[in-house]
């Protein structure tokens, strides 16, 4: 079983909220891959409103999102910044997930 949660299109209301029993992990750095189909502007979007701890939303069926993945990669590296999944980050910042609880990015505290 999955014990995180994505929900489609990112909506949540109450009554997702309740009846989810997971925690709900949205996006702080939404690229629109899927809208402009451009490597260029997904770059230029996670280059231009990347912070610590961000959560950044890419659809990897999409071509040009690889190219701008692989590009990314080597510069959130060379910038400093480590690729680790959600559960690995919000360990490593001390966060408790809480069952029907939306995180969208974890900040240093």
């Amino acid at each position: 079983s999955t014990d995180l949660l994505r929900t489609p299109g990112g909506y949540v209301n109450d009554n997702v909220r309740a009846i989810v029993k997971k925690p709900i992990i949205l996006w702080s750095i939404d690229t629109r891959d899927w809208e402009t189909l451009s490597k260029e502007k997904t770059v230029s979007e996670v280059k231009n409103n990347v912070q610590d701890g961000d959560i950044i939303l890419m659809h990897d069926i999409y071509e040009p999102t690889k190219n701008a993945a692989c590009e990314l990669i080597v510069w959130l590296k060379k910038e400093g910044y480590q690729m680790v999944t959600v559960s690995e980050m919000a360990q490593y910042r001390k966060y408790t997930l809480n069952k029907g609880t939306v995180y969208r990015r974890f900040p240093k505290k």
